[in-house]
């Protein structure tokens, strides 16, 4: 049986902290309101579930693995990361944030196969509480679900946020932009650090 505390800290931690995808639904929110960027919330959590799912499955492998993966899924995560930086900062005004796919269930569905947070944390998460105690399927896919409902709830709330002070981020549109920004070149930055 896993440590639950250890467990449910390391699950509210890592998923509430700012990261680039609550930054990013933070910012899409504000731009172009929750309801509007919901969808890519829900493209979100469904590519967490799908990565997180796809961990639990192949969990030995991928844990063997992760030497040779991580520095791909490194620079090509910081490389998106950045170019998702970039946007925010120099991107138009709010017509254009509307108009943009950056706000699509695509997109967020995507971005989790890159996200290197997303994927250090699915497998730190899976075979540090999970595999090592449950094996059944039923098991697996409720750890799965847990996990990624948490990352989808912390998106959500990030998006709240956001859309509860659209005003002021419209009112200091550059300034908060490039804030965010680079917040969101720093998370690229510090997946080198990890």
């Amino acid at each position: 049986m896993p440590n639950w505390i250890p467990f449910l800290v390391i699950l509210l931690v890592s998923t509430l902290t700012p990261g680039p995808n609550n930054i990013l639904s933070m910012s899409r929110a504000a731009q172009v309101g929750f309801k509007k960027s919901f969808r890519m919330n829900l493209g979100m959590f469904a590519g967490f579930l799908v990565v997180t799912g796809s961990i639990a499955i192949f969990d030995h492998f991928l844990v063997s693995a992760l030497p040779l993966l991580k520095p791909i899924l490194q620079y090509a995560g910081a490389a998106y990361i950045l170019w998702l930086a970039w946007s925010i900062a120099f991107g138009n005004s709010k017509k254009a944030a509307a108009q943009t796919n950056a706000g699509s269930f695509l997109t967020g569905f995507a971005m989790q196969f890159i996200n290197p947070k997303v994927i250090i944390f699915g497998l730190t998460m899976i075979s540090t509480f999970v595999t090592p105690y449950y094996s059944s399927a039923l098991a697996l896919a409720g750890f799965t679900f847990l996990i990624s409902f948490m990352g989808f709830t912390a998106t959500c709330c990030w998006g709240l946020f956001g859309s509860v002070f659209s005003k002021l981020f419209i009112e200091h549109e550059k300034v908060m932009n490039r804030i965010l920004a680079v917040l969101l070149a720093g998370s690229a930055i510090s997946l080198f650090f990890e």
